[in-house]
């Protein structure tokens, strides 16, 4: 994204929403079981480190 609207870019003319972080990490679980459902057979998301 550029940091000013006056750019011409494809990038300014599309509808997009800012995401707050922290309602990110409080529905974490909820998105990791929905994914795991969708896409892992209902397995565990593995992460790094894990």
């Amino acid at each position: 994204m550029p940091s000013s609207l006056q750019v011409d870019t494809k990038l300014n003319k599309f509808p997009f929403e800012m995401i707050e972080p922290v309602i990110i990490l409080d529905e974490n679980d909820k998105w990791e079981n929905l994914w795991s459902e969708l896409f892992l057979n209902g397995q565990k998301v593995k992460k790094e480190g894990d």
